[in-house]
């Protein structure tokens, strides 16, 4: 489901008094450096704010190739593979923030 059809049945369901914006989450995951687009996840957070809900969680995807667990799944080299590039969006054990959010970009917005 792409996301305007997904925040449109929200929407609705908002208008017909079946959601509560006061009690809604909207949940962005995973939010994937280098690949998600700032631009999308400002507009749900827009379109959100909008609708009156304030409550946003957002997931950020680690760099998975620290611990014996993570390496085991093979998320890392399965990204690789598919040509993801774990140096230029992380550091050693997290995303650098400055690659996946700008707040001056949504300020006073939501």
């Amino acid at each position: 489901m792409k996301m305007d059809d997904l925040m449109d049945r929200i929407e609705k369901f908002i208008k017909d008094g079946k959601l509560k914006p006061q009690t809604t989450t909207i949940r962005i995951d995973h939010i994937i450096p280098g690949v998600t687009k700032m631009e999308d996840v400002a507009h749900i957070m827009e379109r959100a704010a909008k609708m009156g809900i304030r409550s946003i969680k957002v997931s950020i995807m680690d760099s998975y190739g620290y611990d014996e667990e993570s390496k085991k799944r093979g998320v890392m080299d399965n990204m690789q593979r598919l040509g993801y590039n774990f140096d230029a969006y992380y550091d050693k054990y997290q995303a650098k923030a400055t690659t996946y959010y700008n707040y001056g970009s949504l300020k006073g917005k939501v």
